[in-house]
């Protein structure tokens, strides 16, 4: 059975702008970012999302703000698991501000991946907390997909002249290598761009830059790759096209092969 699960990260904040340490700061989406994503929007980046699709944030504003914005008021849930890095004392500081914190020096050095930030998470326990995320929203994922095929089943038993039915199979288009590709500013984006095809049932999450690039490192078993290599700018994202219940490719939506790599605070 083929499935999508969409990742999509949140709009630009302030502390994107002032390139802040601030993961579990609450902050909303910034005026420019608002205005961003309606912009990215009206370009056809963003996947239309079939009548089968559940959805989720981090509870966050910035995930809250960025799904209303690109998609509207959906129902949805949180899954608080997949909120970002917690940096602690030290959010809502950026790194010139801090490069001369013993503390916090001896966290960006640290090569155990078990240092915590005062009031934070280690690199070591954020991992940990993403990956179990990660087995909720599969399970939920799965769960979902099922309950979707009975009812389809249930509904295409019977055809309209009596006779059973069945749903017409589509061919996957050609997936995107993320290698082939460097992701894209959204204010660099083509003007126009087709917007990705959803084929199955379908779960969007709106969530964090380091969380998507922990996912996707885990889904593509890709550990040793640099977290930043998987980061999406500010509100794009990536397609994770999955069968049987297993990721078996992705796509980067709102990137081109000419582009530079977006910013990789939260």
């Amino acid at each position: 059975m083929r499935s999508e699960i969409v990742l999509l990260r949140h709009g630009v904040t302030e502390g994107n702008q002032k390139h802040w340490f601030y993961g579990w700061l609450d902050l909303p989406l910034s005026e420019e970012g608002e205005q961003e994503l309606k912009e990215l929007g009206g370009r056809g980046v963003y996947p239309e999302l079939p009548g089968a699709t559940q959805v989720f944030t981090t509870g966050l504003k910035r995930t809250e703000q960025t799904l209303q914005a690109v998609y509207g008021d959906l129902p949805h849930k949180e899954i608080k698991e997949l909120k970002e890095y917690r940096f602690g004392k030290f959010e809502g500081h950026s790194f010139d501000e801090l490069k001369e914190d013993p503390e916090f020096m001896k966290w960006v050095n640290d090569t155990s991946y078990e240092a915590k930030l005062e009031g934070g998470d280690s690199r070591g326990s954020f991992t940990r907390r993403v990956l179990t995320g990660a087995d909720i929203l599969m399970s939920k994922h799965e769960s979902f997909c099922r309950r979707t095929v009975s009812q389809k089943n249930a509904k295409n038993a019977v055809g309209p002249n009596g006779a059973a039915s069945s749903a017409r199979e589509v061919m996957p288009e050609k997936y995107l290598d993320m290698r082939a590709q460097l992701l894209k500013l959204p204010k660099d984006m083509p003007a126009e761009k087709e917007a990705p095809i959803l084929e199955g049932p379908t779960t969007l999450v709106v969530c964090h830059g380091g969380v998507i690039s922990q996912l996707m490192r885990y889904w593509f078993d890709r550990p040793n790759e640099e977290i930043w290599e998987w980061v999406p700018a500010p509100g794009v994202g990536y397609i994770v096209h999955l069968e049987d219940g297993e990721p078996a490719s992705y796509e980067l939506f709102g990137a081109a092969k000419d582009t530079v790599q977006g910013s990789s605070e939260n």
